[in-house]
C-alpha cells in the first residue's frame, strides 16, 4: 500500500522540456543566422494582383493514423504578380480552391515593399508598411520571445524536478 507512487505525466513533461530545448537551440540559430537590415535594398511598394490559384502537395503534420493514411495534403496558393510585370511575384495560401478563385476573379490588389538582397540576388516581400529595419525587428522580437518562453519552461521544470528529488531523499 505504501510502494513506490508512480507520478503522473512525467513523461509528458519530459517530452516538453525536450522540445523546449529544440525550440531554444532553434531560435538561437534564428538569431544568429538573421540578416543585417543592411544587408537589403529597398526596391519600393509594388501594387500586386492576383493572376491564378494553383494547389499545393505539402507533407501532412497530423497525427496518427490521418498521417499514416494520408502523408500528404493538398493546400491552395494565390500566385500575384506586379502590376507593371516587373517580374516580382509573391504568393498566399488561402484556405480553399474556390477563396482562391474569388481571390482571382475579384483581382484585389496588394501592396507590397520588395527587398532585395544583391548578395544572394534573391528578393523577398514584406507588407507595404514595413521597412527592412521593422521587418528584421520583428523576427528578432518573434525569435527572442520564443527563446524566453522555452528557457522559461526549461528553468521551470529542472526547479520542480530539484525539488522533488529533494523530498524523495528525505
Amino acid at each position: 500500500m505504501y510502494g513506490k507512487v508512480k507520478r503522473a505525466g512525467t513523461g509528458f513533461f519530459t517530452t516538453l522540456f525536450g522540445a523546449a530545448l529544440l525550440f531554444c537551440a532553434l531560435s538561437v540559430w534564428y538569431l544568429i543566422s538573421l540578416p543585417q537590415p543592411e544587408s537589403y535594398q529597398d526596391q519600393g511598394v509594388y501594387t500586386f494582383l492576383p493572376y491564378r490559384v494553383l494547389p499545393i502537395q505539402v507533407k501532412n503534420t497530423a497525427t496518427g493514423r490521418n498521417r499514416r493514411m494520408n502523408p500528404v495534403k493538398t493546400i491552395y496558393k494565390v500566385y500575384y504578380r506586379t502590376e507593371s510585370y516587373s517580374g516580382y511575384e509573391w504568393k498566399d495560401e488561402v484556405p480553399s480552391k474556390s477563396a482562391g478563385e474569388k481571390t482571382v476573379s475579384e483581382k484585389k490588389p496588394v501592396l507590397r515593399r520588395v527587398l532585395s538582397s544583391p548578395e544572394s540576388g534573391t528578393y523577398i516581400t514584406v507588407e507595404a508598411h514595413l521597412t527592412a529595419e521593422s521587418y528584421i525587428h520583428g523576427l528578432r522580437r518573434r525569435y527572442l520571445i520564443l527563446l524566453g518562453l522555452s528557457l522559461l519552461y526549461c528553468a521551470t521544470y529542472l526547479t520542480a524536478l530539484g525539488i522533488s528529488m529533494k523530498m524523495r531523499r528525505r
